[in-house]
């Protein structure tokens, strides 16, 4: 459906003598992929000062996009696996193989460790009762009260443990080990239940749109979007190859990449509405650039083979 309707914009645009319409995106910066020698493996932005966070076994560092060609830091040295920012709070919450913490990243502060000993598996921040989940081994997901830092509840998880989080106002989406499918908890009440969403596969990357009307899914050769209200997809596409996706709340438009068949890596931004995905431009990808995609604000990162190509947002 995405490929046809695309196709006819163009023959439509050819017939009336109609210039190509500019891409939505263009590269305007690239950095190292790396720190003494290992990867950014986890990344988040904050949309108030408009930095990406990135971290890796070396700590945490950071991006300003008014300069997309200098990587700072660290500010602060921890084998950090995954990080997530309460943009609400202020506050960067992260992990590593054996700490949940937080850290203020709009005024100068130390990072602070929560609650005991945690191996982690996921996190995800929930904004409307500003509480961080955080998924281990254990047959439950443990909560904490994002303001405070502190333990908050236990909730069992159906089947096994969860692997998956993904937050959004209101709700937080689950992945279970043993179970196939989304599982989604209320936040208001802690139950969490199945997802009853037919045809998306896991396990899967997910990415919601900080609105919360949107979720966004990708497995295999398979991207999709997610109508939440209804629990209804609204739109699947199909690649040559795996796909990767990153919503970029600034503009609101779904980046979706993947190696086409035969080469090159294509990168694609989709308009997202009620009724399924708009192609709003194909970009030249290029020929350092590699499939994976991150979210900024009015951008998003793209893996090469050795550093990060900043991608910037064109339009209003």
């Amino acid at each position: 459906m995405v490929t046809r309707m695309f196709a006819a914009a163009v023959l439509l645009a050819a017939s009336l003598g109609a210039v190509q319409i500019d891409p939505a995106y263009k590269v305007v910066g690239r950095i190292p992929d790396r720190t003494e020698g290992q990867q950014f493996r986890t990344f988040d932005t904050d949309r108030t000062t408009n930095r990406v966070y990135m971290g890796s076994d070396r700590g945490l560092y950071w991006l300003d996009l008014a300069e997309p060609d200098r990587v700072k830091g660290p500010m602060f040295e921890k084998d950090i696996v995954k990080i997530e920012i309460a943009q609400d709070l202020g506050r960067l919450f992260y992990f590593t193989k054996d700490e949940v913490g937080y850290v203020d990243i709009r005024k100068p502060a130390e990072p602070v460790r929560m609650r005991g000993r945690i191996e982690a598996r996921a996190l995800a921040y929930e904004p409307t009762r500003h509480e961080v989940y955080v998924a281990t081994r254990d047959p439950y997901l443990t909560v904490f009260d994002a303001k405070s830092g502190e333990f908050g509840v236990r909730l069992p998880v159906p089947g096994g443990f969860g692997t998956r989080l993904e937050g959004a106002p209101g709700r937080v989406y689950v992945q279970v080990q043993t179970e196939q499918g989304l599982y989604v908890i209320d936040a208001a009440t802690h139950k969490i239940a199945p997802w009853p969403v037919k045809g998306v596969i896991t396990p899967a990357h997910m990415d919601a749109d900080p609105e919360g009307q949107f979720l966004f899914v990708s497995w295999d050769r398979y991207l999709a979007a997610v109508d939440v209200k209804k629990a209804t997809m609204i739109e699947r596409v199909v690649a040559p190859y795996n796909t990767s996706i990153a919503y970029d709340p600034g503009s609101r438009l779904l980046i979706a990449s993947w190696n086409d068949d035969p080469p090159p890596v294509k990168i694609t931004a989709y308009r997202v509405e009620s009724t399924g995905l708009t192609v709003v431009s194909k970009l030249e990808n290029p020929n350092i650039g590699l499939t994976g995609v991150e979210p900024t604000n009015h951008g998003f990162l793209q893996r090469g083979n050795t550093n990060l190509l900043v991608w910037a947002f064109q339009g209003k």
